[in-house]
């Protein structure tokens, strides 16, 4: 009986969230920014291989990362990245995977990215994604899909960026039998430092099926190692917060989501990079 329970609260779960877990769009993020609201755009972390492309280009440090997400009401929710980012004479390439689910649903989606410098205040990044999904029902076919997101990073003035993200913008087909699509997303968002040690960030983003969610966050930084940070998203709403430490070479970032259906979800996240600052 545990698995058909386990399944059933799943299928309610998903119906009831659906703007929550966008096919192969899984917010792997790191723990910094899922606690600023998964504002996207502030992320300079390896974790930027599955999302945010462009600021991999500001990237001087061959880098590893892994993250973790967990949704509390089932183990069927969680989401694990790792990531991998090497500098190149120009630009830099990183290689990404993350996984949703288990093995009664689940979607994998690998990716390889490249983002370059366009003179000192552009950044551009390309990624191709190949994407996978399975079930334990042995009557559906496993999917297997290949599509690509493109990025853009403007840093008009020091202390500003703008961000631009179109994940499968071609919106590819996710049936061979009917038109089903998987969705296309695309998002715009800003950071500011507001003072010295506080940096204010806000997103816009578009999931063709969903409406518009609004995305909000703050971080505050203090005894030059140490970060408090505060998010809120509007579709659907939730409030996170989350804590983070930076070391020398290495980094750890912890948030806690809270939302009306799925309760709290907590993300870990971890990275380190080879060589001194």
């Amino acid at each position: 009986m545990r698995p058909f329970l386990r399944g059933m609260i799943l299928i309610v779960v998903l119906f009831r969230t659906a703007p929550l877990f966008a096919q192969f769009d899984f917010h792997v993020v790191s723990g910094a920014t899922a606690a600023m609201g998964d504002v996207t755009v502030i992320d300079d972390e390896p974790l930027a291989a599955t999302y945010g492309i462009a600021s991999l280009a500001s990237q001087s440090k061959t880098s590893l990362a892994a993250s973790f997400t967990h949704g509390f009401v089932s183990e069927g929710l969680d989401v694990a990245a790792l990531a991998f980012v090497h500098p190149l004479s120009f630009g830099s390439a990183a290689m990404a995977v993350d996984r949703f689910g288990d093995k009664l649903y689940n979607e994998l989606r690998a990716s390889l990215a490249y983002a370059i410098p366009l003179g000192d205040n552009v950044e551009i990044g390309t990624a191709f994604h190949y994407l996978h999904s399975g079930t334990s029902d042995v009557l559906y076919d496993p999917l297997h899909r290949i599509t690509f997101s493109l990025a853009l990073r403007y840093l008009p003035v020091e202390d500003m960026s703008i961000s631009f993200r179109a994940f499968n913008p071609i919106a590819v087909l996710s049936s061979s039998s009917e038109d089903v699509r998987i969705p296309a997303i695309f998002s715009l968002g800003a950071t500011y430092l507001l003072l010295d040690e506080l940096l204010g960030a806000a997103e816009i983003e578009k999931n063709l099926f969903y409406p518009v969610n609004f995305k909000f966050g703050l971080e505050y930084r203090f005894l030059a190692s140490y970060a408090f940070r505060l998010g809120l998203e509007t579709n659907p709403l939730r409030y996170s917060l989350g804590f983070g430490i930076k070391g020398d070479q290495w980094g750890v970032d912890v948030a806690a989501k809270m939302n009306n259906y799925i309760g709290m979800t907590s993300v870990l996240s971890i990275y380190y990079s080879f060589g001194n600052n």
